[in-house]
């Protein structure tokens, strides 16, 4: 029996060895891991900036900012054939308040007479009884 165990305790691995195979693997599946994430973001990576295209950027966004400007604070025509044209932000702004305020006013009266018609039916109802 004695022969036994010693061939068994010597075909078989330490508990140590088996940890350590354990660990390398997971650090090695880690490092692959990286190292293939570090090659996507190396591939990927855009060219660098240079100065004459961040001034050109810059210029064309003055532009663009310039042109809405002139939209916002200028008369114009948008449909000369249909009749519809642009007006300075400032003034639709105005206008839109007079509408609206035209509106409110004229509600206000349409709710008034709404009201009084309610009332003299509810008069004329108790009135008769009904």
């Amino acid at each position: 029996m004695l022969m036994n165990e010693q061939q068994h305790q010597s075909t078989s691995k330490p508990a140590g060895l088996s940890v350590s195979l354990s660990a390398l693997s997971i650090f090695g599946l880690i490092a692959s891991f990286l190292l293939v994430v570090f090659i996507m973001i190396a591939l990927n990576r855009p060219a660098p900036v240079d100065d004459s295209l961040s001034d050109k950027r810059d210029k064309t966004l003055a532009e663009v900012q310039n042109w809405h400007k002139e939209l916002l604070s200028t008369y114009g025509w948008v449909d000369q054939s249909g009749g519809i044209v642009r007006v300075p932000i400032d003034r639709a702004m105005e206008l839109t308040i007079k509408e609206l305020s035209g509106r409110e006013s004229s509600l206000q009266k349409s709710s008034e007479s709404v009201g009084e018609a309610l009332a003299s039916t509810t008069e004329q109802s108790l009135a008769t009884g009904l």
